[in-house]
């Protein structure tokens, strides 16, 4: 067995998610599920914004063909199955710690369907945004709001976005790329 040294590395968060929703990256089937609240994303999107350190991810490098363990995608990616119904993929990267901050910023950049993931206490999809202007006056915790889905229509409207200087966390993802 090959032991690599230890090699932490600063990581951009955008080609994490990347990774997560192109089942690059998984978690072992041992993991828990997403718990985490709408408040609890908001609040982890709120200590981002300000700097602060939110803990680290621990992450555990497998060969492609033959994983460590049975894996699963993050909640919220959706991968083709086969006939058994298990996910198809090419796993190169399990998430050892880490999982629900990773699955709360996917649920934020990439607003999976509600019959995929939901928060806790909800059975409704939220969407996340970010005030402009009050992120401009240091205000970062009044500059994250999330709605859900059906009373948030009208931040969805670009002109409505444009004249209230919002911005839909979905549009600041790079799932396009």
């Amino acid at each position: 067995m090959k032991v690599n040294k230890l090699d932490p590395k600063m990581e951009n968060l955008l080609g994490i998610l990347k990774q997560a929703e192109d089942g690059k990256l998984v978690l072992p089937q041992f993991q828990r599920d997403f718990v985490w609240s709408r408040q609890d994303i908001e609040d982890l999107l709120v200590s981002l914004l300000n700097g602060y350190f939110v803990g680290t991810f621990l992450f555990l490098r497998t060969d492609p063909t033959n994983p460590p363990f049975t894996w699963r995608p993050i909640q919220g990616v959706t991968l083709p199955r086969n006939r058994d119904g298990k996910p198809i993929g090419n796993p190169e990267t399990m998430i050892l710690d880490g999982q629900q901050r990773i699955t709360s910023l996917h649920y934020v950049f990439y607003a999976p369907p509600k019959e995929v993931v939901t928060p806790k206490y909800t059975s409704r999809r939220y969407l996340f945004f970010l005030k402009l202007e009050e992120l401009e006056k240091g205000n970062v915790k009044e500059a994250v709001f999330s709605m859900n889905e059906d009373d948030a229509r009208k931040y969805l409207d670009k002109e409505y976005q444009f004249e209230h200087k919002i911005v839909p966390f979905t549009e600041l993802s790079n799932k396009e790329k």
